[in-house]
């Protein structure tokens, strides 16, 4: 009887959990299951809520297709967020943002002005591509040797401005 029951609470809480993946990784990544959370804050206040999914659910590894998703909970123009991306790559990787400036035009090219409540997903696909999805829709594909790598360590490093967050979301916090 009770395995029974496991049974039928398993069978109607799947839907449910399908129902609140995101439409954009569900699409870019049919397998795809949460596997970490965090809340990024500056002086207190909450700046975006970010989800991490993996194949299955599996152990995160840089070595396999990912996405990662962030609510915005304030807003942010969109060039804004372009800048603040380079700088963040040019801080971790300990380069001169200048170095990056065809990075910081394809970036300026993926990103739109977000106010709360609006999602971007950053999924990576192979270690070479990264594409950035805004408000459910794809807005461009990054094509750049290691990519994928560059991009997401701003969030899931230790080297990221929230190491604490970075563990959250990769399951081992």
């Amino acid at each position: 009887m009770l395995v029974r029951f496991v049974l039928m609470l398993t069978l109607f809480m799947a839907p449910m959990a399908s129902a609140n993946m995101p439409s954009e990784v569900a699409k870019a990544m049919p397998n795809a299951a949460p596997l970490g959370s965090a809340t990024t804050r500056i002086l207190g206040f909450a700046l975006y809520e970010a989800e991490l999914f993996t194949p299955n659910g599996s152990a995160f590894s840089m070595a396999q297709p990912f996405a990662l998703t962030l609510t915005y909970k304030r807003t942010f123009r969109g060039g804004k967020l372009a800048e603040a991306t380079v700088d963040e790559i040019a801080r971790i990787e300990g380069i001169d943002a200048s170095a990056l400036d065809g990075l910081l035009a394809e970036f300026e090219a993926c990103f739109r002005d977000v106010a709360p409540g609006d999602r971007v997903m950053g999924y990576g696909p192979s270690a070479d591509r990264v594409d950035i999805y805004v408000r459910g829709a794809r807005t461009c594909q990054i094509n750049d040797s290691g990519i994928r790598q560059r991009f997401f360590n701003i969030w899931l490093s230790d080297a990221s401005r929230d190491p604490d967050g970075a563990r959250q979301l990769r399951g081992q916090g």
